[in-house]
């Protein structure tokens, strides 16, 4: 018997949670798991992930079956180290603002938005040597796009720079613009 593999079609919160998990996999090297399921995990480091809003309207007033609302996600980063799970927290905030990274979620039209400051959230310090750092995002998501995971780009590009402009005049060729980075 051939097993033939399906596409893995994902569309919502499931992709942007997709997506999130290849940004901390890529930018931290660690896994991104469901908070709920983290309990007795004794692997570290990880992060953990918790839907707090998963679908707030932005306005009541559509043009189109491809609503807009903003989703809000705590992120946290898990280690058996205080300063690694901060450093680990502080890595993923960044990326976050990366153009690079934040390309992950903009082919599939999700904008990754306010980012709340990260902070200590471990509860019992010392005790469980569980320690915790990070931050709520807001996510803006455009409903009902659905995308197979295995067509999208996870490749990290940094962010570029345009060095220069060449604008001609295709027509009598008379007009040429240049203008270079440094000139104002």
């Amino acid at each position: 018997m051939i097993s033939i593999s399906e596409a893995i079609v994902l569309s919502d919160q499931q992709l942007l949670i997709e997506i999130l998990s290849k940004v901390t996999e890529r930018a931290c090297n660690t896994p991104l798991i469901a908070a709920d399921l983290a309990s007795g995990r004794t692997e570290y480091p990880f992060f953990t992930f918790s839907i707090i809003q998963a679908d707030q309207e932005i306005t009541s007033d559509w043009i189109n079956k491809h609503r807009i609302y903003n989703c809000y996600i705590q992120v946290d980063a898990h280690a058996d180290d205080f300063w690694q799970a901060c450093n680990l927290s502080q890595k993923l905030f960044e990326a976050l603002n990366d153009p690079g990274y934040r390309r992950f979620f903009s082919q599939c039209d999700i904008v990754p938005g306010q980012l709340s400051n990260s902070a200590s959230r471990s509860v019992l310090e010392g005790v469980n040597y569980d320690y915790d750092f990070g931050f709520d995002v807001l996510f803006q998501v455009r409903a009902g796009y659905k995308f197979d995971i295995d067509q999208l780009n996870f490749d990290y590009s940094a962010e570029t720079s345009i060095e220069s402009v060449n604008i001609s005049d295709l027509i009598d060729n008379q007009s040429n613009i240049e203008v270079n980075k440094g000139d104002k």
